[in-house]
């Protein structure tokens, strides 16, 4: 087989070599980028997310956040819209401290209607029509998610929230 292909190269003129010869290194390029993984079909972001930063004040921004992390479409998202972002640790146990300088605020000794105010983290039920709690660490936020909200509220006695999002995705 060798011998045949040999055969037929030294036959060729030199125009045809030459694309043989690139059709080859062509085909090794292709070979090369697809074994590095440079032609990545997961170039999308992993995370396209609306966010919702509403305060139980009634202000409530809107803003799309992409990448490949939760926290990388959260700084997208706070980027676009001049937010500042604090947080503690990194990857699943990504904890937010203030967003927009706001963060936990402890209620006063005397106050027994609610324990502070927080930003409570929510995602959108599209089945319900409407958000729910989250019981995970924005870290873990599943990919799956489209709509997520960050409501700033009070906490009753039991750490509860008192109130909930009212804007809706469009």
């Amino acid at each position: 087989m060798v011998g045949w292909i040999i055969q037929q190269v030294t036959m060729m003129n030199s125009k045809s070599m030459v694309f043989v010869v690139a059709a080859i290194l062509a085909v090794a390029a292709v070979g090369i980028v697809i074994n590095y993984g440079l032609l990545d079909n997961d170039s999308e972001a992993k995370y396209e997310v609306d966010f919702l930063f509403e305060r139980n004040t009634g202000e409530k921004v809107w803003s799309h956040g992409s990448g490949d992390t939760p926290q990388d479409a959260l700084n997208n998202a706070c980027d676009k819209i001049g937010y500042e972002l604090e947080y503690t640790g990194t990857g699943n146990t990504l904890w937010i401290d203030t967003i927009d300088g706001i963060g936990w605020v402890a209620s006063a000794p005397e106050d027994t209607t609610k324990s502070g105010s927080s930003w409570v983290h929510y995602e959108w039920d599209s089945e319900s029509g409407s958000w729910v709690a989250t019981d995970y660490l924005f870290g873990n936020l599943p990919t799956g998610v489209k709509y997520f909200c960050f409501f700033y509220t009070d906490l009753d006695p039991s750490w509860a929230p008192i109130g909930s999002p009212t804007a809706v995705p469009a």
